[in-house]
Parts: C-alpha cells; structure tokens; sequence
C-alpha cells in the first residue's frame, strides 16, 4: 500500500514540476494543499488502484508462465490494478502456499485449491479476460 502512494505522490510531482517549467511558476510549493484538496473533492480516488497477488502456474516452461504472467499484468493495468505476480513452474508449486494468493492462473487443473483460480488452454483467451475481470469486480 505504502508502495502505491508513493508512486502516486511521485507521479503527481512529476506533471507538478513540468507545469512549474511551462509556467515558469513554483506549483510544487503547495503540493501538499493540492493533493489535500484533490482527496476531498474525489474521495474515490485511493480505489482507483488495488493490489492482487497472483500465482502463474505453467506445466510447459518458466518461460511460458512469464508470458503469461505479462500478459495478465497488461489485462490488470488496463482496469488500474496492481498486481504483484509470481511465474513458475508445476514442479515448483510445492514450494508455496496457495493460501497466500488473490487468485492461481493455471494451465493444469489444482486440486483441493481453496483459492480462486483460472485454469487456461495454454494462452489466455477473451472468455478467461472476462473470468478474471469478474474474479476480481472490475
């Protein structure tokens, strides 16, 4: 969480900075008024992002869950989700507790998997897009 405002603290300064040299005037000064008054005229604002753990599990290659892990990266950041993702193999998977997960997206069925989990056909398809838009409420 911390990590998230950071980035949007960061963020903010940077396009604050840039207006102050296009401007030529010192916004930065009252930066902390700025992101005060933006909070309370948009109190949605800290839901704009969320943070997901997501396990990829790949029978065929570390490579092939990397790709995938990428490609559910890119799906998450489109509907601004954070995801904090880990990519192995099916011969690692003992080595982690599925309990400490949002959700498992998989290639090979899990059994006794208490975790929500997306079992795809070896590339992630536009049906499994909309399982894990709806998984998580987007």
């Amino acid at each position: 969480m911390q990590h998230r405002q950071i980035r949007l603290y960061a963020g903010f300064r940077a396009e604050l900075q840039f207006y102050s040299t296009l401007l030529n005037q010192n916004l930065i000064y009252y930066l902390s008024s700025y992101i005060f008054w933006m909070l309370i005229g948009n109190p949605e604002i800290h839901h704009y992002t969320s943070d997901k753990k997501i396990l990829i599990i790949s029978d065929l290659s570390l490579r092939h869950s990397q790709y995938i892990e990428e490609y559910i990266s890119d799906i998450l950041a489109v509907h601004k989700i954070h995801s904090e993702t880990t990519a192995i193999t099916e011969d690692q998977l003992s080595k982690y507790n599925l309990l400490e997960y949002d959700l498992i997206v998989t290639n090979q069925p899990i059994l006794n998997a208490h975790v929500p989990h997306i079992l795809i056909d070896d590339s992630v398809s536009f049906a499994n897009e909309e399982e894990l838009i709806r998984l998580f409420e987007l």
